[in-house]
């Protein structure tokens, strides 16, 4: 609240340190949809003249004291070969709706009128660290409609700012997922127009990764990750114990298209990833 007062005062509002942060009836709590709230529903204090000033301040302390963090981890791990990320989590549920409530909660000030992920991106870029994103197993069709969640776009957004700001893009999964469709969209995102990433980390290893069938296309999806292209077919080598036969040591069957071998690579974003 001292800040708050102090930065309303600097603007030349001193009443706006005196009457914010919102009440909490005005702004409702985790189980509230946007349009039920008067601070986050459409037309809401959000879009006011006092509601933008706060949003303001607010989003723009979070971002100081990541700077100030990033100082200090840049410090602790200078003259080393360590590169630094910076995670920003990937909060997509009523991301669809005008004010994304929950991501203004959370501190983005990320709303249909404004791109919150530009200054974030900025502030990484000037401290040299990776915009580590995560979401990128999510499809916006996977999630039901009432959620008015759009996790995809948000890849795809805050991909932009990185780009915008001239910083490095990484990237995860959110959800453990083993399926084909999931490992396609991770994919997919890595190579979202051309761009490509600089990292990916995919979560997590557990017993459940090692089940025999959730193995085989893991490890398909890992050949894929560190050729750059999506392999048209895959056979693992069976289990020695099942097998009578000589040991295999070939069981890739790759589908080449047009594009060379480098050209994906490239198209992929220029890098190899492994």
């Amino acid at each position: 609240r001292r800040e708050l007062i102090r930065y309303a005062a600097k603007c030349k509002a001193p009443q706006y340190g005196l009457l914010w942060p919102p009440h909490h009836d005005d702004v409702g709590n985790y189980n509230y949809s946007v349009e039920h709230t008067e601070f986050f529903r459409d037309g809401g204090l959000w879009e006011s003249e006092q509601g933008q000033f706060f949003l303001e301040w607010y989003s723009g302390m979070l971002i100081r004291h990541g700077d100030a963090v990033l100082a200090r981890a840049q410090e602790a791990f200078k003259g080393t070969d360590i590169v630094l990320a910076a995670k920003v989590a990937g909060i997509h549920w009523q991301s669809k709706t005008k004010s994304h409530g929950p991501e203004l909660t959370a501190g983005y000030f990320n709303t249909i009128n404004r791109n919150g992920y530009l200054p974030i991106a900025d502030m990484f870029a000037r401290r040299k660290v990776m915009f580590d994103f995560t979401c990128l197993e999510m499809q916006n069709s996977e999630l039901p409609e009432w959620a008015l969640s759009a996790p995809a776009d948000l890849v795809l957004q805050t991909q932009q700012a990185a780009h915008a700001a001239g910083c490095a893009y990484a990237g995860e999964n959110a959800l453990p997922r083993f399926d084909r469709a999931g490992f396609l969209q991770m994919h997919h995102q890595c190579e979202n127009q051309g761009r490509g990433i600089t990292s990916f980390t995919y979560l997590r290893l557990g017993e459940h990764v090692m089940d025999e069938k959730n193995w085989f296309q893991f490890a398909r999806f890992a050949a894929e990750m560190k050729s750059g292209f999506k392999l048209a077919t895959w056979a693992a080598p069976p289990r020695s114990k099942q097998c009578r036969r000589q040991h295999v040591t070939h069981h890739l069957d790759i589908e080449h298209h047009d594009l060379s071998r480098m050209a994906k690579l490239l198209r992929f974003g220029g890098r190899q990833i492994i």
